[in-house]
């Protein structure tokens, strides 16, 4: 059977813009981590900087945006998977020995 949003647990759909959220902030980071290091041999450092800044800010944006829809999601009842992260700062954690 394949997978396609229809089939799956309706548990399942808060938790695809709580995973987006968290994918989007960890791509916020590393291209700010990047701006301050522009290439060695870059004809614009300044210019790699700000579209760095600028496709951080968009990422943070989008989100913004997946934690707000898992928020309206709650409101409305639908309920998050037994045992799923509910937040970025739960999620995606080094096991325990």
């Amino acid at each position: 059977m394949p997978n396609i949003w229809y089939n799956q647990p309706v548990e399942w759909n808060i938790e695809a813009p709580l995973f987006y959220a968290r994918r989007a902030e960890e791509q916020a980071l590393r291209l700010e981590a990047e701006a301050e290091n522009p290439p060695r041999g870059a004809e614009d450092p300044d210019w790699h900087r700000r579209e760095h800044l600028f496709r951080a800010a968009d990422a943070r944006a989008v989100a913004a945006r997946c934690n707000r829809l898992a928020d309206r999601m709650r409101e409305a009842g639908v309920p998050l998977r037994e045992g799923a992260p509910e937040s970025q700062d739960s999620a995606d954690q080094e096991p325990g020995p």
